[in-house]
């Protein structure tokens, strides 16, 4: 069988720069790519595009993804953390003036009686 159709009925490879990805194939968590459509199942047939080294390239790219994915929420829970310490400081700063403050305001009131 030939790559491009000789009748209307015969099954047609996907044209990338005619149609997205998402509406052909689906990528599974193994690498591999499951067909949605009679396009995509002839696609990756006779393309075979579930081949292991292609499966394995689809691997690597969902655990670099997963990676900067990781590495994103590790740098927003730094910042996160920063934030907090920094309230606290302030905060301990703050406590120190209010405990000097009412020290000074108990000097006060027992030099009165």
């Amino acid at each position: 069988m030939d790559y491009w159709p000789k009748h209307s009925d015969d099954p047609v490879l996907w044209h990338p720069r005619q149609e997205a990805y998402s509406k052909h194939f689906f990528e599974l968590e193994d690498g591999t790519l499951h067909p949605l459509t009679a396009t995509g199942a002839f696609t990756i047939k006779r393309l075979r595009l579930n081949r292991f080294p292609l499966v394995a390239h689809r691997l690597r790219k969902q655990q670099h993804i997963q990676e900067i994915r990781l590495l994103t929420r590790y740098k927003e829970t730094i910042e996160l953390l920063e934030k907090m310490h920094n309230q606290q400081s302030e905060l301990m700063v703050e406590q120190k003036q209010l405990l000097r403050e009412y020290k000074n305001w108990l000097s006060f009131l027992l030099k009165k009686t």
